[in-house]
């Protein structure tokens, strides 16, 4: 690495800027407030173009000249010196506002840190190329390289990079977002609702989500509203009619889109809105109602091979502490119910946690599959399981693959994991009064879950299948009940199990996936989400037919956007929903 210091970097934002604005001139709304775009003297003084910060964003203790023209030379999103850095943060944008204050209660807490702190802040997508690209990115005229030690993302992000092996666990998950309409002050385009963005002559600035993460939970959000038609229109027809700027960067130019008068709205998180509003932008928000909001779980982990494994880990632990939870607070963010309370790493409550989580196994990521013969049907068996109707379709008689009750693959805790089933197989079974291997399982699983035929024990099928689940075991303790191995126990429910109150509780939480008539999303002939009933889902011989097992599966895994966040009641109550509709009857293998 070069012995020359360098701390100020050169963006040169002017022609982007002026390219939008030449492209949208003629179609531009008012605004109340703030800077207009039209030609007008040049006001350097951060309040309107970013970085926003005033240099407080940089935690380099020696900065040098200090050289920064909004509009024309800054890197708002890179803070920091990373040349001398003993960690390194990629962090998914939408908190940018809070590294200053996070990173300045850290390094108090460690302060051999100090001014060793580097954080680029990024969308998550362009920052995971960014490591695919060993961690050298270029802006401008300038390149360089800061390999990341952590990467913080929505949580789901974070648990398909850890199985991929691009990110190593536990999964460190630390606080929570909602999402809410940005609006020019004064709301010129009178936006109250979600659906108000369907409005034809409404325009819009929306996150493009081949970059950030967030246009997911919008398009979701926007199906609560007003179904898929909603969603088409704002991201597809508006986008082919101009109506819509899909933004790279939405936290940066949302807020600027609508101070220049471009745009009426734009969805972006709560939080991003309200520190809009705090440095005195002319900015509002519209909020977004519960049943039709979508809440994101932020997590973070430690990269696969980070150079600064320590501090990587202390930097997410210190994320759930009282001290960075006050400072998310600040900002709208709303604290996980796992770090309300008992945050202290010396309480009983957050000890035993992290006693579970140490002990839970840990397979093998993608990276290290075997090549060669054996490889490719380890391959074939991972295929299988998370496409089954496609590679297996002459077993399946339903709507489902092997990943819907067994989540990211076979992988994930307590949702039932291939590696965990594996170990503890051949056993009796007292149902079956005899052994049952654990390719006679598999066998019960397509006649049951898979409402289909069972593929013969020693054929391609099932022996891929074995194959897949042995190498998830690689190192795992044969014959023992493993931490994580089926579903979480749950309590039993404080009143009976109701239909109606589930109806109520799967209307508000699950019709955006499974459909108000349960059958789940069809797109191009796959299911996207699956059946919950009827002749497309699984049969009355399915563990899922048991309303204990359901109800244990939608406690710890449901809604899939934002899992854990029903009551135990509510568990309950969406399973015996589920369960009070027909399905198809049960199936008994030859022999049994």
């Amino acid at each position: 690495m070069s012995s020359v210091r360098f701390i100020g970097f050169t963006m040169v934002l002017a022609a982007i800027l002026a390219a939008g604005l030449l492209t949208l001139a003629n179609t531009r709304a008012a605004a109340p407030a703030g800077w207009h775009g039209q030609a007008q003297p040049p006001a350097y003084q951060e309040r309107i173009f970013p970085p926003w910060s005033g240099g407080k964003n940089d935690s380099a203790v020696h900065q040098g000249l200090r050289f920064t023209v909004p509009e024309v030379d800054d890197l708002a999103d890179f803070h920091g010196d990373p040349f001398n850095a003993r960690l390194v943060l990629y962090i998914g944008g939408n908190y940018y506002f809070a590294v200053a204050p996070l990173v300045a209660a850290f390094v108090k807490l460690h302060p051999r840190l100090k001014g060793k702190v580097y954080a680029e802040t990024l969308p998550p997508g362009i920052l995971l190329r960014q490591i695919k690209a060993g961690g050298t990115i270029t802006v401008g005229n300038m390149t360089w390289t800061a390999k990341p030690d952590v990467y913080a993302a929505g949580k789901l992000k974070i648990q398909t990079l850890i199985r991929d092996g691009i990110l190593r666990g536990p999964v460190i998950s630390y606080t929570t977002n909602d999402l809410a309409i940005m609006v020019p002050r004064g709301n010129p385009g009178h936006i109250h609702t979600l659906s108000d963005l369907g409005k034809p002559g409404t325009r819009l600035a929306m996150p493009n989500p081949a970059w950030e993460g967030v246009a997911r939970q919008i398009q979701l959000s926007l199906k609560k509203a007003g179904g898929p038609a909603l969603e088409k229109m704002v991201y597809q027809s508006k986008v082919a009619d101009g109506q819509t700027i899909l933004t790279h960067i939405h936290h940066r130019q949302t807020p600027l889109f609508l101070m220049q008068g471009l745009v009426v709205a734009g969805v972006t998180w709560k939080s991003e809105a309200i520190f809009q509003k705090q440095i005195g932008h002319p900015i509002s928000y519209v909020p977004i109602p519960a049943r039709f909001n979508t809440t994101a779980i932020y997590a973070g982990a430690v990269v696969r091979n980070a150079r600064h494994p320590k501090a990587a880990m202390e930097w997410l632990q210190f994320l759930r502490s009282p001290t960075a939870q006050t400072i998310f607070d600040r900002y709208g963010f709303r604290p996980l119910k796992v770090t309300a309370k008992s945050l202290d790493p010396a309480t009983p409550k957050v000890a035993a946690l992290k006693h579970e989580l140490s002990a839970i196994f840990s397979p093998p990521p993608e990276s290290q599959m075997p090549h060669g013969r054996f490889g490719k049907i380890i391959l074939l068996g991972r295929n299988i399981f998370d496409h089954t109707r496609t590679y297996a379709p002459k077993y399946v008689g339903n709507g489902l693959s092997c990943i819907n009750c067994h989540l990211q693959s076979g992988r994930l805790a307590y949702s039932a994991p291939l590696w965990a089933a594996y170990v503890i197989y051949p056993r009796y079974q007292a149902k079956a009064r005899g052994v049952v291997t654990f390719q006679k399982r598999l066998q019960e699983c397509f006649l049951a879950s898979m409402n289909g035929k069972s593929p013969p024990a020693d054929g391609k099928v099932i022996t891929a299948l074995t194959s897949y689940a042995a190498w998830l075991a690689t190192g795992a303790t044969v014959g023992t009940n493993l931490p994580g191995r089926g579903y979480k126990f749950l309590t039993p429910a404080a009143l009976p199990p109701s239909t109606s109150r589930g109806r109520v509780t799967f209307t508000q939480n699950c019709v955006v996936c499974h459909q108000s008539h349960g059958q789940g999303f069809l797109a191009n002939g796959r299911y996207v989400y699956p059946p919950l009933w009827g002749p497309r889902s699984y049969n009355m011989g399915a563990g899922m037919a048991k309303i204990k097992m359901a109800a244990a599966f939608i406690k710890a895994n449901m809604p899939f956007d934002k899992p854990g966040t029903l009551t135990d009641q509510q568990a309950w109550d969406v399973a015996k929903f589920i369960d009070s509709h027909r399905r198809p009857p049960a199936k008994t293998l030859p022999g049994r």
